[in-house]
């Protein structure tokens, strides 16, 4: 159902419909602006980072 409901994301990026909610939700959080951008900045350069070496991994042969 997820998956139908576009709920999942194939993508190292999320762009489903929950990324919304979280940015609505970290803003009205009551921590400074500046602190929010900077962490969700940080949270979405991980997860390149991370997808990105995933993809990397999973190109090498398997032995």
């Amino acid at each position: 159902m997820a998956a139908f409901s576009g709920a999942m994301s194939v993508e190292v990026i999320e762009s489903g419909p929950f990324t919304t909610l979280e940015q609505v939700m970290l803003a009205g959080s009551g921590r400074p602006q500046k602190q929010i951008m900077r962490g969700f900045g940080l949270y979405n350069a991980i997860a390149a980072v991370a997808g990105t070496l995933g993809a990397l991994l999973g190109s090498l042969p398997a032995h």
